[in-house]
């Protein structure tokens, strides 16, 4: 489902939004399937089997949605809204942005998720040598036949990225 690129040598730092939440109502067989966001935040300066990068974590909960199958997923973009490129393709969409996505399968409802944290290595971050104001946001996903509906989205977390 993702792919991402890769990039060396960042410096991280800077600011986080945790204010969150925007819902979103889909119709499913059990009701409407709807989510909220609680936090989304930015741990910087994680080292993961050697390897720099970051911890993004997210608290939200889903309604009607036991059963189902569905997604969380976090992306990348930068301050004015156009994505961030990623490099391998385990870390991107399939149009190439950042994102790293984790499968859920609620087993209750309400369902609470609380401080699930994905770690996002600085090397899947492409972009160009400098300073970049960039930002990370959450969507929970419910599968829908063939194709995935939105349940809801977080605010975003800002951040800044260096690259040297």
């Amino acid at each position: 489902l993702f792919v991402v690129p890769q990039i060396s040598d960042f410096v991280d730092e800077m600011s986080e939004e945790t204010e969150v939440v925007t819902t979103t109502q889909t119709s499913s067989p059990k009701g409407n399937a709807n989510g909220k966001f609680k936090d989304i935040r930015l741990e910087h300066g994680v080292s993961k089997n050697g390897v720099k990068g970051m911890n993004a974590i997210v608290d939200f909960e889903v309604r009607n949605m036991r059963g189902r199958e569905g997604l969380y997923v976090f992306y990348f973009v930068y301050d004015n809204g156009a994505d961030v490129k990623g490099r391998t393709d385990e870390n991107t969409t399939e149009d190439g942005q950042l994102a790293v996505s984790v499968k859920i399968n609620p087993a209750h409802d309400p369902c609470y998720y609380s401080a699930q944290t994905q770690f996002i290595p600085y090397n899947e971050f492409v972009l160009p040598v400098g300073e970049h104001k960039l930002k990370c946001y959450c969507v929970v996903w419910m599968k829908d036949g063939a194709s995935y509906k939105k349940i809801a989205t977080s605010k975003y977390a800002d951040f800044r990225l260096t690259q040297r």
